[in-house]
């Protein structure tokens, strides 16, 4: 999404940033040189896209160099990011996660057109964003699903009593090592049987 961004814009560079209220994690990025794109973070005193997390209102920047929250910003001193571009990446529930931008070493004056391109496109990072969210909690669910099983199944097997599960129509389904032990029969040969009163 950050190169189809920065294609679309032609941008050099290009980020999807999560916003915290320490510091800015790049989720991805086109364009950063090193070491950002290796560390992957960055402090807010480098932020332009803390801006638009704080306001949850994109920001558009012709020239950071005349703007008078951004020309003192380290990122405009270090990186040499001139004109930025940026929209709020806004979840279902209405948190401001961070922003998609794009950003230019020159001067530029974006366009309506350019604005409305990185919201489409910053919609499809929350979706992305989200549908991630829900996988790996269902993943998680059912890992912890998996070990519940496991653990009555364990415990079901070594307990000391006997213990078995029996179909409606009287069958076995499930009976553990003592009851087996008891009966004097393996499992497998109890298995499907009628279970006897």
């Amino acid at each position: 999404l950050t190169r189809m961004a920065a294609r679309l814009l032609g941008a050099p560079t290009s980020l999807i940033s999560l916003v915290t209220d320490e510091r800015q994690f790049f989720k991805s990025t086109t364009g950063l040189p090193e070491p950002w794109a290796t560390r992957r973070n960055a402090p807010l005193s480098f932020s332009f896209c803390s801006t638009v997390a704080s306001t949850g209102e994109p920001l558009v920047v012709e020239d950071a160099r005349r703007h008078p929250l951004l020309r003192h910003s380290q990122a405009l001193r270090e990186l040499g990011w001139v004109s930025y571009a940026g929209v709020p990446l806004i979840d279902r529930e209405g948190h401001v996660l961070g922003s998609l931008c794009v950003v230019d070493r020159m001067p530029r004056l974006w366009s309506e057109r350019d604005i409305a391109l990185l919201q489409d496109i910053a919609a499809s990072t929350v979706s992305e964003i989200e549908l991630r969210q829900a996988i790996a909690q269902r993943s998680q669910a059912e890992l912890g699903r998996r070990d519940n099983e496991e653990q009555l199944y364990n415990t079901f097997e070594q307990a000391g009593a006997g213990m078995a599960l029996i179909s409606l129509d009287g069958r076995w389904i499930r009976v553990n090592r003592a009851l087996s032990e008891l009966l004097g029969s393996p499992a497998d040969e109890i298995i499907g049987f009628p279970a006897e009163a």
